[in-house]
């Protein structure tokens, strides 16, 4: 297992420190590339949700998250503060004719959102242990279940900001006031990244039986 280290990657040295910086826009060959890297996360998602079922992604970053689960046949929609990344992410789709429903909004503020499911990959790092449970309990009003990916503490290189990277075990700990359903180390050599499955009890019944 590696070690954690604090070397920047070379995109995070090179791209302007800005979400819409950050995320230029990405060829579809480099959006499979993503997608492979994080199969483990969409094969536990596929195997835990019935098709149909209504997922709410914030921060829709490439757009690699998105694509893979729509193909999934999930109902799709993302949460994006960034306009340049909401940009970016267009064109970027729209290069496997995939025309995603992106909503400007902010993740502190779900009011008037609904889904099965909210999903996020690379957002937790990036906040303190409250800000952390003050989104998660929003997150939790809209849907009876949260699955996120962060990078833990074994991936080579930070590359965005000040990120906190943790093993999993501080992630439990951080998080037992809400009810763990599953995590799990994954990707890269197998430690890369940690899955969280959070609910908040209530069942998962598809889109199409709940008014959303």
């Amino acid at each position: 297992m590696r070690d954690v280290t604090d070397k920047p990657s070379k995109q995070s040295e090179r791209q302007k420190q800005t979400w819409g910086g950050f995320y230029p826009v990405t060829s579809a060959k480099d959006i499979r590339h993503i997608q492979e890297h994080h199969a483990r996360f969409f094969e536990y998602v596929g195997k835990t949700f019935p098709k149909g079922a209504g997922l709410l992604e914030i921060g829709i970053g490439t757009g690699a998250f998105y694509e893979a689960l729509a193909r999934r046949g999930y109902t799709m929609t993302a949460l994006e503060k960034d306009k340049g990344v909401i940009d970016s992410a267009r064109l970027s789709l729209k290069q496997l004719n995939v025309f995603p429903d992106i909503r400007a909004g902010d993740t502190f503020n779900l009011r008037g959102h609904k889904a099965d499911v909210v999903y996020h990959q690379g957002l937790f790092e990036h906040f303190s242990d409250g800000e952390i449970f003050q989104m998660l309990r929003e997150q939790l009003k809209v849907a009876p279940r949260v699955v996120f990916s962060v990078p833990s503490a074994y991936y080579p290189t930070r590359d965005f900001g000040n990120e906190r990277l943790l093993r999993i075990e501080d992630w439990r700990q951080m998080l037992s006031r809400f009810r763990i359903v599953h995590s799990e180390y994954y990707g890269g050599d197998g430690h890369f990244h940690v899955l969280v499955d959070i609910s908040n009890e209530q069942p998962v019944r598809g889109i199409g039986a709940r008014r959303l």
